[in-house]
């Protein structure tokens, strides 16, 4: 029978605890595209205000709506209907 005191203990050493806890790779979600996730997002969406998509990707946007007879599309975030969209310049 194994004492009561040991049940819970695990033999572990420090040099085991270091492999296991990696710390994960830095990526900065914040300056790529929600669609490509390759550009930097430089388009308003309005009147929601996100600015996660790049230019091409607004293009793109506005031709499927186009192409399927629809005057507007959605945000891609929030799903509100996109009434315009401006251009953010660095």
């Amino acid at each position: 029978m194994v004492p009561e005191e040991n049940i819970f203990k695990e033999e572990s050493s420090d040099d085991d605890l270091s492999e296991d806890f990696v710390d994960p790779p830095s990526n900065n979600y914040e300056n790529e595209c929600v669609l490509c996730k390759d550009k930097i997002p430089n388009i308003v969406l309005l009147p929601c205000k996100n600015l996660k998509i790049s230019d091409e990707c607004n293009l793109k946007l506005q031709a499927d709506a186009i192409s399927n007879g629809l005057q507007n599309y959605n945000c891609p975030l929030c799903r509100k209907i996109v009434e315009d969209s401006m251009q953010i310049y660095n």
